[in-house]
């Protein structure tokens, strides 16, 4: 049985959030998804719109496997420690999937591209840019997790 783990707040969640949850499935082959969501109070310290159980809620009537909530040190920290927290968090449930998207990325970014055009805006090299630290990285712990059998 394999699964893939997502990192998110949804704050709120909305159909882009539903059709993350249904590629990531897709694109993984995964059979279970993982959800490691912040708390009441979101990466930019602000208060989520909604409470963690209800948009725990949301996730899993969307398709989620399970919905872990990430600590408050972490949710509220910089993107380096909400990441470090959030991969950690499914590294220690076996999650190894975490990186399997970015298997893909060239035919993310292809999608990505799609759907910029069809909803009429542009990805900016700013979000290229992003991306193509998000893979640097991801092919980095990709790396890591497979030196230890995952």
């Amino acid at each position: 049985m394999s699964t893939v783990g997502i990192i998110a707040e949804y704050d709120p969640f909305h159909y882009g959030h539903l059709y993350q949850l249904q590629k990531a499935r897709e694109l993984t082959g995964a059979d279970q998804v993982v959800i490691v969501l912040g708390g009441d109070f979101l990466q930019r310290g602000m208060p989520a719109m909604a409470d963690k159980g209800t948009r725990a809620r949301m996730a899993v009537d969307a398709g989620a496997d399970l919905v872990l909530s990430l600590p408050c040190i972490y949710s509220v920290n910089s993107a380096r420690e909400y990441a470090r927290g959030a991969v950690g968090i499914l590294a220690g449930i076996y999650v190894p999937k975490v990186v399997a998207v970015v298997k893909r990325y060239n035919q993310f970014m292809d999608q990505m591209q799609g759907l910029s055009d069809k909803v009429g805006s542009v990805v900016n090299d700013g979000t290229i840019g992003l991306l193509e630290s998000m893979k640097s990285v991801m092919e980095k712990l990709q790396d890591l997790l497979g030196r230890f059998g995952f």
